[in-house]
């Protein structure tokens, strides 16, 4: 059941104020997904863990950073993320609502989302938005990026379903960023939420980097199509992902 004892709230309305106040600060958020994240990052906090909002603010920094790479250079290919790199609520609603829907169920539906595995599921959830974001980031500089349905076919930079080896790479290692110090943080602050056998780590990891190609498959049809927003695109491809770790963790074994 969530926590809401005085201890627990102070703690994770502490962080919350750390998280409006560096993405202001620097220019991570507008105002409008600064409002947003504190609203998502109070519900990780006291329906799942206060563990779990360190993960979703080594995501926020993370992203931040690989926006900010070669800003320069984005904007004069026209691909820069806002004026500043900034985003706004819709693009914290995209990437953060199903994080937020895993808190809330695991806190008020725990023989849903057992305690063991929650941790992992939500690890999933952040490690798609992750990847994706540094895939756009880091991707989009790339020289060589191809449309993900036509392999042959070369496209421009920022291209609705274009990858890159370049990107891969970037998405790869997000998953893997995120799964191994998700699983180090919570197997110190919050055990009871994650699996003790770490090669359960590699759910999150992979799934993470199967999200990021999902994502790129819907940009370059639903998206470039018309039929999809970009923000669309990248909810469904977190809730699909995050939905299969949900369903694999439950049939492994214990």
């Amino acid at each position: 059941m969530p926590d809401f004892a005085p201890e627990s709230v102070l703690l994770v309305g502490a962080v919350c104020a750390a998280i409006a106040g560096l993405a202001l600060r620097r220019r991570l958020l507008d105002l409008s997904g600064t409002a947003a994240a504190v609203g998502v990052g109070l519900v990780i906090g006291l329906f799942g863990h206060p563990a779990w909002l360190f993960v979703l603010l080594l995501y926020m920094v993370s992203s931040f950073a690989a926006t900010k790479y070669r800003f320069a250079r984005k904007l004069e290919m026209g691909v820069a993320e806002g004026r500043r790199g900034e985003r706004s609520w819709r693009n914290v609603a995209a990437n953060g609502a199903v994080p937020a829907a895993v808190a809330a169920v695991a806190g008020l539906y725990p023989e849903a989302l057992p305690p063991g595995i929650s941790g992992l599921v939500f690890l999933t959830a952040i490690a798609v938005a992750a990847a994706d974001t540094m895939a756009s980031e880091i991707g989009v500089l790339s020289k060589n990026a191809v449309l993900i349905t036509h392999p042959h076919r070369h496209v421009e930079a920022g291209t609705n379903g274009g990858v890159s080896r370049l990107g891969h790479g970037a998405a790869a290692f997000a998953g893997v960023y995120v799964a191994v110090t998700g699983y180090i943080l919570f197997g110190l602050f919050a055990p009871a939420t994650i699996h003790a056998a770490p090669l359960f780590a590699a759910v999150p990891a992979l799934l993470g980097f199967v999200g990021c190609q999902v994502d790129s498959l819907m940009g370059a049809t639903l998206e470039m199509g018309g039929r999809m927003t970009k923000g669309w695109v990248n909810f469904l491809s977190i809730a699909a992902s995050t939905a299969l770790a949900w369903g694999v963790l439950l049939l492994l074994p214990p």
